[in-house]
This record gives structure tokens, C-alpha cells and sequence, in this order.
């Protein structure tokens, strides 16, 4: 009963280490940037991809275009490109890539 529990308490902790760690950081990104977007009332319809996502929210929010493109692009490319790809220098440009467009978003009209 008590190696049960112990490994029950241990199971629940290594659960909940993992999720307040850094976790997926192309994931979280990607997640801030969609909920700025949502704000906005732009969300990703059923089924559509980041890409055609993308391009409808560059159509909404034309001065969007250039980083939105440079942030998708980036997203990709880590999230698929080669495993031996610096990771941490795109990590960092992803993270003020998406910075940037959260701030537009906010200051651009709806």
C-alpha cells in the first residue's frame, strides 16, 4: 500500500513539474500569439491550417504581413526543419518576432 502511494504522489508530481516547466516553447508562442489574436476576433477556423491562417490574418491586418510571415516561416522551420538547426537563436527570434506581433495586434483597430 505505501509503494502504491508513494509511486501514486510521485507520478503527480513529475506531472505537475512538467507542465510548469518550459514545456513545448514553440507551442506556448504559438499559443500567445493565437489568443492576442482572438482578442481581436480572429480565430483559426476548423481544420485550417497556420499557413491559411496566416493568410487570412494578413488580409485583416495588412501591416501584419511581414512579421506574421517571419513568424509562421520561423514556427515551421524549427518545428520541422533539421533536428541539428540552431534551435535556441530561432527560439529567441520567434519569441520577439511574436512580442512584436502581439503588441501590433493590440494597437491596431479590430
Amino acid at each position: 500500500m505505501a509503494v502504491a502511494l508513494t509511486l501514486a504522489l510521485g507520478l503527480a508530481a513529475y506531472g505537475w513539474l512538467r507542465r510548469r516547466g518550459e514545456g513545448d516553447r514553440l507551442q506556448q508562442e504559438l499559443n500567445q500569439l493565437l489568443r492576442s489574436c482572438a482578442r481581436g476576433g480572429l480565430v483559426p477556423k476548423p481544420g485550417e491550417t497556420l499557413g491559411q491562417f496566416g493568410r487570412r490574418l494578413r488580409q485583416a491586418r495588412p501591416l501584419l504581413g511581414p512579421e506574421l510571415e517571419d513568424f509562421v516561416g520561423l514556427l515551421q522551420q524549427l518545428r520541422y526543419g533539421r533536428p541539428g538547426a540552431p534551435q535556441r537563436q530561432g527560439l529567441e527570434r520567434l519569441s520577439r518576432c511574436g512580442q512584436s506581433l502581439r503588441r501590433q495586434l493590440r494597437r491596431s483597430p479590430s
